[in-house]
């Protein structure tokens, strides 16, 4: 018994890090979360499969952590849908990370049980190969909400998800500034905007959301759970360019406990800039 303690003791974090490392689950929830959620799934697969099948308590556990094991470490290979899987659900730049999660985890069931089914049908007579995939799959979809539970217990669980999601509001504000510059360049004057609409209209750019502050998600938040803090500069709408003046801003965004962010142009050279608001 104490060697097989012993084993025991030596996969199970090797299960976690490759189900954390190689699967989608960081870019979505936090590590120590994603850790507690294998782990669950290793004893609670353990109990379920091998209580089933016959098995005895530590053969169960040494047969599930090398299926998660695997799972974890091919998941990219086995599962035809992981492409999908990072494509935004909703805006871009402001995605539902709970309905995210939930279709991450379901779609990631089906290639999972299969994997892991093949580990446990080593386990039982030829005749009955067939109830162990169904047994493997019934059990991947049940622990779906088990699994829900676990990753979003802490108030903000989505750290993976808030990073990217981030990365890609910056990423949108980058062809603004450039779209500004041409602008600018053109009609030497800002735009004439009173809000949003207007500034991407005349820049002839799609309305899309912008934001330079990164996301904050809670629990069971299906957006980005505060407004688009813009301040837009109405007052200098449609100002020409003109020698000696100084800069003035478009469009600033609040950012909490950070610095003011937004664009600005040099109405002396017409240059845009990108960064913190002037003190």
């Amino acid at each position: 018994m104490g060697k097989r303690a012993a084993l025991v003791l030596l996969f199970l974090p090797g299960s976690a890090r490759a189900n954390g490392a190689m699967g989608l689950g960081l870019e979505i929830f936090e590590l120590e979360s994603w850790f507690a959620y294998v782990i669950a799934m290793v004893f609670l697969e353990a109990w379920w499969l091998g209580r089933n099948l016959g098995l005895g308590v530590w053969k169960s556990l040494l047969v599930s952590m090398a299926a998660n094991l695997v799972t974890g470490m091919c998941c990219s290979v086995i599962n035809p849908l992981a492409a999908l899987f990072h494509s935004p659900i909703g805006p871009q730049g402001d995605q539902n990370p709970v309905l995210h999660s939930f279709v991450v985890l379901t779609g990631c069931a089906f290639p999972s049980a299969l994997v892991e089914g093949a580990f446990w049908a080593r386990m039982v007579a030829r005749d009955r190969i067939g109830a162990v995939y169904r047994l493997s799959l019934l059990v991947h979809l049940v622990t779906v909400p088990l699994a829900l539970g676990i990753l979003l217990i802490p108030e903000r669980p989505y750290k993976g998800l808030e990073g990217f999601v981030s990365g890609s509001r910056w990423g949108q504000v980058y062809p603004v500034k450039r779209a500004l510059e041409d602008y600018v360049a053109e009609h030497q004057r800002l735009p004439t905007f009173t809000g949003s609409a207007d500034f991407l209209s005349a820049l002839k750019l799609e309305a899309h959301d912008l934001a330079f502050y990164e996301a904050s998600y809670r629990r069971f938040s299906t957006r980005d759970e505060r407004d688009q803090p813009w301040i837009w500069n109405t007052a200098d709408s449609g100002l020409p360019l003109k020698e000696g003046e100084k800069e003035r801003w478009v469009m600033i965004a609040h950012r909490p406990g950070r610095p003011d962010l937004g664009l600005f142009v040099d109405l002396s050279w017409g240059q845009v800039q990108m960064g913190s608001r002037p003190r």
